[in-house]
């Protein structure tokens, strides 16, 4: 293992930069304006930390006019896709179009609304507010903050193959590169939000961790990796409480246990006041906010709350909910489960241990999550909780799930040959023939086909992308597929996992 980690294969490396680079930019370039799941309530923080100077408090309105108009679906205003939803093919076939505007400075102004993206960490929101300057229009400025997620998707799926090396040599590269070749990845970093940030900190905090530093420098650089991680999204918390088990198996000194626990409670601490003073409660999130007791109590519906924890875990497809079919989810699972048993069979005790205890906290932390939003429901007499039962978050998990697991799963040349094939064409089918017919307005639910629930409408579509390189999808694509085929065609060495 030593000899193999000196002699790190750099060129695998930058094929997978690549290849994560052009899927991400590929999603980039076709998306409408704010199509990235709450996109523009992102982009409205991002504008209001720029123009304040601060982050918002949870209780005022801190979304400027310009965007609360697009918010309220106004006539003339820029198309919203993350807003507009299920009408946005008759928005489409109505004729609006994404148009560059200059909002004037009195529309720069927060108008009446409060913004819920306020209940997430500082960090991200600062950071990007102030590395983009204001830009010629608003769709420049929506650009320049998704590019800004770019660098950190790919820095996170480096650090994610970092992992996997260690853990299985160079078939841990190509776990890396196949797992950001999943759609509801890229759904999940491509676009204008914290999660690029956030993922990227995890995975590099990880990756620190799981190298198992020995000297006092690597420790304090452990710490202040997961001091950023706990200051990026709320759930990097439950990956951060699998340290002291990571540490007891590789039998870590006391004073790494201090160090890197000293310098990452003080980031935790500085992240909870930050949080408590904006909006009232330490973890930040309205679910957790004091309510009153229900009047009369709601029956909960249990099966649609589950159905969609499923379906956005195959496949984050956006606000129109184009979620699979029974049969395409039937599809799309049935391989990955007979993958998870092998991984379970052939991943050695002491790596497996590492995923088993990420899923049991993080499912955990994700049911604490959805009790508190359960309540809130209650109280509004609501049968279905806003929060809470979003599956793609268990990708965040990629650094031990792709970085570890997968990577033991594909040291098998035949397995990494079948399963890139497979995700291609997963990928392919549901990006280039579903996604981006939607982003098109060509899809309808009157049209369901056999593997999405919005099939093609007949429609002509019309070109709602506003890039940057909307023109170069094919070549984009080209150069994804070129890469990852270039990965599992290089000769992988077997050898055992790292502890």
């Amino acid at each position: 293992m030593r000899e193999e980690q000196a002699q790190a294969p750099v060129f695998l490396f930058l094929l997978l930069a690549i290849a994560a680079a052009a899927r991400f930019l590929l999603q980039i370039s076709q998306m409408p304006p704010y199509a990235g799941l709450d996109e523009i309530y992102h982009v409205a923080r991002l504008a209001f930390v720029r123009e304040a100077g601060r982050n918002p408090r949870s209780n005022e309105p801190s979304i400027p006019i310009y965007l609360e108009r697009s918010i309220r679906q106004e006539s003339g205003q820029q198309p919203a896709f993350g807003v507009i939803g299920d009408r946005w093919p008759e928005v489409v076939a109505s004729g609006a179009r994404p148009a560059a505007v200059v909002p004037a400075e009195l529309d720069r102004r927060p108008g009446s609304l409060t913004n819920y993206e306020a209940q997430h960490p500082s960090l991200y929101y600062t950071l990007a507010a102030y590395a983009a300057a204001r830009g010629r229009s608003d769709l420049s400025d929506l650009r320049a903050w998704r590019l800004f997620s770019l660098p950190f998707a790919v820095i996170a799926a480096l650090a994610i193959g970092w992992i996997g090396w260690r853990t299985s040599g160079r078939a841990g590269i190509l776990a890396a590169a196949v797992f950001v070749t999943l759609p509801t990845w890229t759904t999940i970093v491509a676009k204008a939000s914290n999660d690029a940030l956030a993922c990227a900190l995890m995975a590099i905090a990880f990756a620190i961790s799981h190298a198992a530093p020995r000297r006092r420098a690597g420790w304090i650089l452990e710490g202040l990796a997961w001091a950023a991680a706990l200051a990026g999204k709320l759930y990097a918390w439950p990956l951060s409480a699998v340290l002291p088990f990571l540490w007891w198996k590789q039998k870590a000194p006391r004073a790494r246990w201090i160090s890197v626990m000293s310098i990452g409670a003080a980031g935790f601490a500085l992240t909870v006041f930050d949080l408590y003073h904006r909006t009232g409660n330490p973890l930040g999130l309205f679910a957790f906010d004091r309510v009153a007791d229900a009047a009369k109590p709601v029956a909960t519906d249990w099966a649609t709350a589950f159905k969609t924890i499923v379906l956005t875990f195959a496949w984050t497809s956006g606000p129109h909910w184009n979620a699979l079919t029974a049969t395409g989810l039937a599809l799309f699972m049935l391989p990955l489960i007979v993958l998870a048993v092998i991984g379970v069979i052939r991943t050695p005790r002491s790596s497996l241990a590492i995923v088993w205890v990420t899923a049991l906290l993080f499912a955990f932390a994700q049911s604490v999550k959805f009790a508190a939003y359960l309540r809130s429901a209650r109280v509004a007499g609501l049968s279905l909780p806003a929060g809470g039962k979003e599956g793609w978050y268990w990708y965040t998990l990629a650094p031990v799930f792709a970085g570890v697991l997968l990577a033991v799963i594909l040291r098998k040349r035949w397995i990494a040959v079948a399963f890139v094939a497979w995700v291609l064409l997963w990928d392919v089918m549901l990006t280039e023939n579903a996604l981006f017919r939607d982003y098109r307005g060509v899809t309808s639910p009157a049209a369901r086909s056999a593997l999405v629930r919005w099939g093609s409408s007949g429609r002509v579509g019309a070109d709602m992308a506003i890039g940057p390189w909307s023109g170069g999808a094919i070549a984009l694509r080209g150069i994804h597929v070129l890469a990852l085929i270039a990965i599992v065609s290089l000769p992988q060495k077997e050898r055992k996992a790292a502890g």
